[in-house]
């Protein structure tokens, strides 16, 4: 009785603190995002993004909705071709674009190492995730005060998203994980309505959003477990033959198929397309060319408290009092968050973007013990001495849990907005190196221009030893942080592949080591 009385009292609070810091924190979440999404460019740094770039491009040109490539749903590629309608136009008004055949990506050698000479098509991919990446911080104040009718735990919430180092990193790129974790948290906010309401509206609306979600990558189709959740805490555990249950998850299904059609029209390719992917990331299967593999509990539970700081522990640990508490509001949120962790974390490929999703519904649930651990220290700071002691140290915790992820962020910013060592070693090779020599580089590498030079672009330097450098005829190699150094990071896993870069070390030259930006390039002459 008296926790419903406490959050009544809480519903009848004045909003307009809630609305004026959301707004304040998606402007800062805009400006994060926005003010360094240009990093690289014209240079292509990122290996995803050109070949995003030319699916987009010629669903665009062609008119032709199928994307030919399912590593991922369709809705990703669909959102960016439409975004071209608006470009095309400001692109002919601004003079970029004089007709839709001036439209085109990047030239690529290998893998993270590309130029393009139109870097506006970048900007405009990279600005729709960036979109919805502000979006996502809003969407989840919103849920934060929806679900406990608190509005400081969505202001909470929203702030933690904001200055995620994840969610902050991946909303300035063109990949489909930040728009996935936009559409996961509508599908939420409608499961939130068929918890507290059950209406047939927000059935209707929870089988969209989940459609949505799992149109936007596969695996977004498991907050539909949250939604069979959030209708038995509403309904009961006998409620399974409910037809809003089964209507919405029908619907879920038809949004995907919809969104989705060329998985019957062209199912070879889906199929093949699909499996691959789903088999790589679950089993390593098809072949791998860098590190990530394997170990993936001990890297997801490292990688958060690394990055995102204490986010995972706090709401482990609110996990643990829903639980106690039957508290099903709170739980809700577990609904997805759990079956989502227990599945990346059972799979063999292991990177941060798969991690991103988690992030939102880490920070409501952080957020929701964060404040009830201050209302417990409020409610005693007049007791006595101790109760004020209590106090101040749980708005401590409170403010160390996000210290941590604010500045880590906002030294990524900084980091991106300074000149690394791919564009100084690009610049001193372009100027110091004898035009036209031969000159190997792996992925992630600076751009090397071949009409200068001749180069022979490979994944990873350490694929080829001494004898094929020498019978290629190679001058230079060109090594790249972004590639050997994840290798060297786990030697108990990648003591073959350490092993072969150090051959490579030690029987060629040093000539350069670049180390700005704090990214490493080292570059080499096979000349004795």
């Amino acid at each position: 009785m008296d926790r419903v009385m406490k959050r009544a009292e809480r519903s009848r609070q004045p909003e307009w603190p809630f609305w004026l810091i959301l707004g304040v924190v998606s402007l800062l979440a805009a400006v994060l995002r926005f003010s360094v999404i240009g990093k690289g460019l014209p240079y292509t740094y990122y290996p995803d993004e050109p070949h995003y770039v030319d699916i987009v491009q010629q669903m665009f040109l062609t008119r032709d909705p199928n994307p030919g490539f399912f590593f991922y749903p369709t809705l990703f590629f669909l959102l960016n071709a439409l975004a071209y309608v608006p470009y095309t136009a400001v692109g002919h008004l601004a003079g970029i674009l004089n007709s839709p055949s001036d439209i085109h990506g990047a030239q690529v050698i290998v893998m993270g190492v590309g130029h393009t000479s139109l870097p506006s098509a970048f900007w405009m991919g990279r600005s729709l995730t960036a979109v919805f990446g502000v979006a996502a911080v809003t969407m989840t104040g919103v849920l934060g005060r929806q679900l406990t009718r608190d509005w400081r735990v969505g202001a909470l919430a929203s702030l933690a998203v904001a200055f995620s180092p994840t969610h902050a990193e991946y909303s300035r790129y063109m990949f489909p994980h930040v728009i996935l974790t936009f559409f996961l948290l509508v599908a939420f906010w409608a499961i939130v309505r068929v918890f507290q309401r059950g209406s047939w509206l927000d059935y209707v609306l929870g089988g969209l959003g989940c459609g949505l979600a799992a149109s936007t990558m596969y695996h977004g189709g498991l907050i539909g477990a949250t939604l069979i959740v959030g209708h038995m805490f509403k309904n009961g555990w006998r409620s399974w033959r409910d037809v809003r249950l089964f209507t919405a998850l029908a619907l879920a299904c038809i949004t995907f198929v919809l969104l989705n059609p060329f998985m019957l029209l062209d199912a070879g390719v889906f199929f093949r397309d699909s499996r691959f992917i789903i088999s790589h990331y679950m089993f390593a299967s098809g072949g791998n060319s860098a590190a990530g593999m394997g170990r993936a509990l001990e890297y997801y539970l490292g990688y958060s408290w690394t990055v995102e700081g204490g986010i995972l522990l706090v709401s482990t640990l609110e996990f643990v009092r829903s639980l106690l508490n039957r508290d099903r509001a709170r739980l809700l949120v577990f609904g997805f968050s759990v079956p989502y962790f227990l599945v990346i974390s059972s799979a063999t490929a292991r990177n941060a973007r798969t991690f991103l999703p988690l992030i939102p519904f880490l920070a409501l649930s952080t957020a929701c013990l964060l404040w009830s651990v201050v209302d417990l220290a409020w409610n005693a700071r007049k007791a006595n001495r101790l109760g004020a002691v209590i106090f101040v140290g749980s708005v401590a915790i409170v403010l160390g849990t996000i210290a941590w992820p604010v500045a880590r962020s906002v030294q990524d910013a900084q980091g991106l907005a300074a000149i690394d060592s791919r564009e100084t070693a690009r610049a001193w090779i372009e100027a110091n190196l004898p035009q036209g020599s031969r000159i190997a580089l792996e992925a992630y590498s600076p751009y090397v221009d071949p009409n200068r030079f001749q180069v022979q672009g490979v994944v990873r330097l350490s694929d080829q030893n001494l004898e094929w450098y020498l019978s290629e005829d190679i001058d230079y190699l060109v090594f790249s942080q972004g590639m050997f150094a994840r290798f060297f990071a786990e030697p108990e896993l990648y003591a073959a592949e350490i092993s072969r870069y150090e051959a490579l070390f030690t029987t060629f030259t040093p000539v350069k080591v670049f180390v700005d930006g704090d990214y490493e390039i080292r570059i080499y002459s096979t000349a004795p």
